[in-house]
């Protein structure tokens, strides 16, 4: 006896699936939601910089003397 499939998204085109233990059944699947595509990537990026979120803007921590790291988000592994 084959326990349940799950199909996780993986990627922009690709998935992954998953088979659980004979018995195993899941009681939810939640699905992420994707955000739509940015359409100008450059002008999303600059906009990011100038206006982050909860923060102040880049070139308040970048000032003379001191050094700033930027982190970028993607989806192929959870950031907090």
């Amino acid at each position: 006896m084959s326990g349940a499939k799950l199909c996780l998204p993986w990627g922009d085109d690709d998935e992954i699936e998953l088979r659980l233990p004979p018995g195993w059944r899941p009681r939810e699947v939640l699905v992420p939601h994707r955000p739509e595509r940015v359409p100008e990537l450059a002008d999303e990026l600059s906009r990011a910089l100038r206006q982050p979120i909860g923060l102040p803007p880049l070139h308040e921590f970048a000032r003379r003397g001191q050094t700033a790291c930027v982190v970028v988000d993607d989806r192929t592994r959870p950031t907090r």
